[in-house]
Order: structure tokens, then C-alpha cells, then sequence
């Protein structure tokens, strides 16, 4: 079932990557035991996306019958500035222990500190210049406590957010975060 997780943050990466319509935000909230709470968003302009992200939404909930079955979906739409928006969230039903993922560890240190890690495979090769700075993926993890180290670009409290680009995912690349 991890495997199964990982794999659908994968997919969701490489899906995004054919298409520039919508924004695909994910991440991980864990508490002090190591379990985690999968959440996933889906966002879009209606007008230049809102189509392709509903079929997106179905096509996960098609392929995998665990998101139908263990995932909460909310669609909801929004108007900011008399445009509207599309936002379809898929949260985990219940926490799970990623201990036997390939891709994310989380780990309670002997001092009590926790430290997160993601290692993200390189699945493209070379991205055009025009798109090798576009984010394809927000991805996030909230950790037990205040997080005193990470490699991203935003950091507070005890979130912290990644912004990968094509280009990020021409190389392995390994998201670190660290608690106090």
C-alpha cells in the first residue's frame, strides 16, 4: 500500500508534465509516531484547466481503487477577482506508516528530533529552455515539531514546501528536512 502512494505522487508528477492547465499540490503530515496523512490538490482556472483536471481526478479514481476507497475527495470552486478556480482535494481517510516506501523516510532520532527525507528519481531527460524553470509538482510535509532545517525554499514552523521544476527532475534529487 505505500508502494501504492509513492507510485500515485509519481504519476501525478508525470502527468503535469504533458499538460500546463493545472497545478498539482501534494504532501505529507505526520505525527510524532510516524504516521502520515496523504493529501493531494488538484487546482485550476476553470476556464483554461477545469476540464482537464476533473478527468485527471477521474482517472486517478479509476485506476486506483484505493483513492476511491480510502481517500476523502472535495471539489470545490472559488472566484478570486472575477475568475474562477477550480480545486479538487483528495485527503487519506487514515494515517499510514511509510516505513517500507522506497521513496520518503521518516525517522525519530535518540534526541528526539525527527528527520524527513524524499528521494525523487530523475524521470525526464532534457527539458526545453522556455520550460525548464515551470513547477510541476508543490510538494509539502508538516513534521511533529518546529523544523530547524530543510532544502527548500519555504520553511515555517513545522512546514516545509518544495517547488520542483522540470529541470529539478532531470537528476535524482533528495527534499531533507530536520526538527530541533
Amino acid at each position: 500500500m505505500n508502494k501504492k502512494i509513492s507510485i500515485i505522487f509519481l504519476i501525478l508528477t508525470v502527468t503535469i508534465l504533458f499538460t500546463g492547465c493545472y497545478d498539482i499540490d501534494g504532501g505529507l503530515s505526520f505525527n510524532e509516531d510516524g504516521e502520515t496523512t496523504v493529501l493531494v490538490d488538484i487546482n485550476a482556472d476553470e476556464i483554461m484547466g477545469g476540464e482537464e483536471a476533473r478527468i485527471l481526478a477521474w482517472q486517478l479514481e479509476f485506476l486506483f481503487p484505493e483513492i476511491d476507497l480510502n481517500y476523502e475527495k472535495t471539489m470545490k470552486k472559488t472566484t478570486i477577482n472575477y475568475q474562477d478556480y477550480l480545486e479538487i482535494s483528495f485527503a487519506g481517510k487514515e494515517e499510514i506508516n511509510i516505513s517500507e516506501s522506497e521513496y520518503f523516510e521518516f525517522e525519530q532520532k535518540s534526541d528526539g528530533s525527527f528527520e524527513f527525507i524524499a528521494d525523487i528519481p530523475a524521470i525526464i531527460n532534457d527539458p526545453s529552455k522556455e520550460t525548464k524553470d515551470d513547477v510541476v509538482l508543490n510538494f509539502f510535509v508538516e513534521l511533529p515539531d518546529t523544523i530547524d532545517m530543510a532544502n527548500s525554499t519555504r520553511v515555517e514552523d513545522n512546514y516545509a514546501e518544495w517547488r520542483l521544476t522540470k529541470d529539478d527532475l532531470t537528476t535524482e534529487t533528495q527534499l531533507r528536512a530536520f526538527t530541533e
